[in-house]
C-alpha cells in the first residue's frame, strides 16, 4: 500500500544566518486567502546539497494582469529602500522591478522555524520548517 503523504518533506536548518539565492517567486493566494509573493531561495550549505526555502511577503492582487501592489508601510517595500538604498527610486518601481531587484541575486538571509500552524497552535518538532525571515543584505556589498 502506498503513502498518501506527497511532496517534498519539510526542510529544517538551524536557525541563524545563511548566504541565499532568489532563484524563483510566485503570487499566489495564502491559506486564508490573502494573497503571498513567494520568493524561493537556494540556500549555501557547505556539503553539496541543495537546500531551497521560501520567503512569504503580503502583497494585493492588482486588477490589471497578473501583477501585485504593495503599500509604503509593507515588509517588502521597506525591504528593498533598505537594501537598495534609493528610496525615490524604489517609490517607482513596477511589480518587475521587485522581481528583478532579487532574482538571481545573492544575500545574506536570516533563517528561522516556524513553529505555529495558522491556527496559531504548536507544531511538532519534526513538523518545523525553515523560512527565510528576513534578508539582511546584498552578498556583495555586506555591511560590517
Amino acid at each position: 500500500m502506498s503513502s498518501c503523504v506527497v511532496g517534498a518533506k519539510p526542510v529544517q536548518l538551524v536557525p541563524g544566518v545563511y548566504t541565499g539565492t532568489c532563484i524563483s517567486h510566485e503570487v499566489a493566494p495564502s491559506f486564508r486567502g490573502s494573497i503571498k509573493l513567494k520568493m524561493a531561495f537556494r540556500i549555501e550549505m557547505d556539503n553539496e546539497t541543495t537546500t531551497v526555502i521560501e520567503a512569504y511577503y503580503n502583497v494585493k492582487k492588482s486588477t490589471s494582469n497578473n501583477a501585485f501592489e504593495i503599500g509604503y508601510h509593507s515588509d517588502l517595500y521597506r525591504n528593498t529602500v533598505r537594501l537598495y538604498k534609493d528610496p525615490k527610486a524604489v517609490e517607482h518601481f513596477s511589480c518587475d522591478d521587485f522581481i528583478d531587484f532579487y532574482l538571481n541575486k545573492t544575500f545574506k538571509v536570516e533563517v528561522v522555524y516556524v513553529v505555529k500552524n495558522s491556527n496559531h497552535r504548536p507544531l511538532t518538532k519534526d513538523t518545523y520548517y525553515s523560512r527565510v525571515a528576513f534578508i539582511q543584505s546584498l552578498k556583495d556589498t555586506e555591511e560590517s
